[in-house]
């Protein structure tokens, strides 16, 4: 009883101890939960329909992109921004039609992908190292050995897999969405005759810039009204932020003009003075020259358009052995200096098939070859000798084309010069340095074209760090004394400077096309209060082409529609070109021939042919493409005059001149299949818009590349 009588005289301190200790634990779980929301938050690459994109996801899914396209030999055609926009676009795409598939119960089968991966029949197992070397073409069994001996082929043929499976369940999307899109007869007919009925017009423009804009006046009420009509094409579905910045282009200074003169003329001293090709190569790679050399003919079209107007034509055209002294081209800025080292006709492709010889040691290897050779000389069947070693016979046409752009090695090389210099039937085996000896027939040659062995030094004019500096610190020096926007915008034409605009969202990584912006991006997105001011100089642009810029965020939209004032400007011009139509139409409304429309002040004459209501006529004159004048065609009758409609640009009268029916035959189906298909594009395009939306994808990669 005196326990128990302890207790209840505690009761109220045993009862906070314990109150305590559960908030303790509770608050040491939330902020530890919270640590984890935090650190999570970081590695946010994006979101897709209320899910996180890690970067860690991201980043592997674009790892494999990246690859792909080095391995296709496509890596050099596009800029890292460019693959990860790409790949940003797949991956959300496939993310989006995949949950809408779960939802429809579409799925892909595991044999319907294993039939891809046995084929090759899709681009990303159509990569360098799943293409068998002796065939030139994918093989199924050459792949496994190359994923079991490899494990970053053995991921990337994991992700390939999966984008097979991708595709194939857009494509059944596609179909699904496509089979809710019917045409009907009538439909069908008129898409037809629509397409078929050409005329052939004199047409007369009355363009509205013959109007002066103090002839027409445009209130606010006209604006907003607009507004409200186009409204519906003014949401907005991400937020943007609006900036103010001054872009600096670093150029050469006249010292750096004079040093890289001095250079490029010492590179031609010694270009002119190689002696043989393994010289030039090495001098043309010391010298860091942006057009490599590679010791095999090429046709003209593998050369800058600056080299290939120097290959033919008149007097100026380069002579085999002829050095050019040292040429700046001004408007791709940069020197270059070009010897021709030889000029014949080749053909343009060569078929051929190999052996692939292999023995216990070097001396038997050679033994064998030897005997194919003979062999096949003598008259032994290719295929018989070929499966006598277990391989294919198969041949493989190689063009100029597929060789002669980018760095070959010496092996290539070797390959290329040696069967483009075979003649038909000729046999011959080769040792490579990878210690594989192959027996090689020439069977067949096609297309001699003309083609140029060529070694050229190119180099851009770049900027010296000190001219760089010299600018950066004008620039600062610049910011320092207008550290806010309005100082800016009222200083920097005396200065020298230009105030430009831009609008971006977060999935903009590039300003003014300009690479390396993405700290900026940042500091727009993370940091920068609306009328800031960074208070510091970027550098962006390439490692050739620098810029420097100052930032100002300006303004901040978010999603919506966009207002009215943001777009005044833009509605200003469309009622005004509104209100010019209309008066052109007031002042021409009586005219009813086309001499008297050819007579109208400014008037503007085009003779078209093949009108058809089915595309936009297009404008010579203008040039654009117009579609009420492919309306007013249609409905004028031949030799009758049609009255003047207001376009988009002008107001138009014609004359039509003939009318014809092309000789295509009317197919109700397969009418019937191309509207049914043009429909179902249209509808794609509006689904997956609306699917994106609905799935409020925020891409956030700003904070990692």
């Amino acid at each position: 009883m005196a326990v128990l009588q302890k207790i209840r005289n505690k009761g109220v301190l045993l009862v906070s101890i314990i109150a305590l200790a559960l908030f303790l634990f509770v608050i040491g779980d939330f902020l530890r939960g919270g640590e984890v929301l935090f650190t999570q938050s970081r590695q946010k690459a994006g979101e897709i329909a209320g899910k996180n994109v890690s970067i860690q996801d991201y980043q592997k899914f674009l790892t494999q992109i990246q690859f792909f396209y080095e391995e296709s030999g496509q890596g050099n055609q596009a800029r890292a921004e460019q693959i990860n926009d790409m790949a940003w676009n797949t991956f959300v795409q496939q993310q989006i039609i995949g949950n809408e598939c779960r939802e429809l119960g579409l799925a892909v089968s595991d044999e319907e992908v294993a039939e891809f991966l046995r084929s090759g029949q899709h681009q990303f197992l159509q990569i360098r190292d799943f293409i068998n070397p002796q065939t030139g073409t994918y093989d199924y069994a050459y792949v496994q050995q190359a994923i079991n001996a490899s494990q970053q082929l053995r991921d990337y043929y994991i992700f390939a897999q999966e984008q097979i499976r991708n595709e194939l369940l857009a494509y059944k999307y596609q179909s699904l969405l496509q089979q809710s899109f019917l045409a009907n007869p009538v439909e069908a007919q008129q898409a037809f005759n629509d397409r078929v009925n050409e005329s052939d017009i004199v047409l007369v423009s009355i363009p509205f810039t013959t109007v002066d804009d103090k002839d027409v006046k445009v209130e606010d009420s006209d604006l907003k009204a607009k507004y409200e009509e186009l409204k519906p094409r003014m949401l907005q579905p991400v937020e943007t932020r609006e900036l103010k910045y001054i872009d600096v282009a670093i150029v050469a200074s006249d010292e750096d003009r004079e040093a890289a003169q001095k250079d490029m003329d010492e590179n031609q001293q010694k270009l002119a003075a190689a002696a043989d090709s393994k010289a030039i190569a090495t001098l043309v790679h010391n010298a860091s020259s942006l057009l490599s050399y590679s010791d095999v003919l090429k046709k003209k079209d593998a050369f800058p358009a600056f080299i290939q107007a120097r290959l033919e034509g008149d007097s100026t055209a380069l002579q085999v052995g002829q050095t050019t002294p040292v040429v700046f081209d001004a408007a791709n800025n940069l020197y270059y200096t070009l010897r021709l080292l030889e000029k014949t006709t080749q053909a343009d492709s060569v078929l051929f098939r190999g052996i692939t010889i292999t023995g216990k040691d070097e001396k038997d290897v050679a033994q064998k070859a030897d005997s194919v050779v003979n062999a096949l000389k003598a008259g032994t069947a290719f295929a018989e000798m070929a499966k006598k070693y277990n391989q294919p016979s198969d041949s493989v046409w190689i063009s100029t084309s597929q060789f002669q752009q980018g760095q070959l090695s010496a092996d290539d090389t070797k390959l290329i010069n040696t069967l483009y210099a075979m003649s038909k039937g000729e046999v011959k085996k080769m040792k490579f340095s990878t210690g594989a000896t192959v027996v090689y027939e020439l069977m067949d040659k096609r297309s001699d074209v003309t083609k140029y062995k060529l070694a050229a030094i190119v180099k851009d004019l770049k900027y010296s760090t000190e001219t760089s500096t010299k600018e950066f610190n004008k620039l600062n020096t610049f910011l320092a004394a207008n550290n806010t926007l309005a100082k800016i915008e009222a200083n920097a034409a005396q200065n020298g400077y230009v105030v430009q605009t831009a609008e971006i969202y977060s999935g903009n990584r590039s300003i003014n096309n300009l690479e390396k912006t993405n700290e900026i991006v940042r500091w727009l997105f993370d940091d920068a209060k609306k009328g800031e001011v960074a208070q510091q100089v970027f550098r962006c642009g390439s490692s050739d082409q620098g810029h420097l810029m100052v930032v100002a965020l300006s303004d901040i939209t978010e999603p919506g529609y966009i207002p009215f004032d943001k777009v005044k400007e833009q509605l200003t011009t469309m009622v005004t070109n509104d209100k010019k139509g209309e008066k052109i139409l007031s002042d021409v409304k009586g005219i009813t021939t086309l001499a008297a429309a050819k007579a109208v002040k400014g008037a503007q004459v085009d003779s078209i042919s093949h009108v058809s209501f089915a595309n936009a006529a297009y404008i010579p004159s203008a040039p654009m493409g117009e579609p009420m004048v492919s309306a007013l065609a249609a409905k004028t009758a031949k030799g009758a005059f049609g009255k003047a409609v207001k376009g988009n640009n002008a107001v138009y009268m014609l004359q039509v001149t003939d009318k014809r029916t092309t000789a295509e035959q009317f197919d109700a189906a397969a009418a019937a299949t191309q509207v049914a298909r043009q429909n179902t594009g249209m509808a794609l395009n509006s689904a997956f818009g609306d699917l994106s939306r609905k799935a409020n994808v925020k891409d956030l990669r700003y904070k990692f590349f």
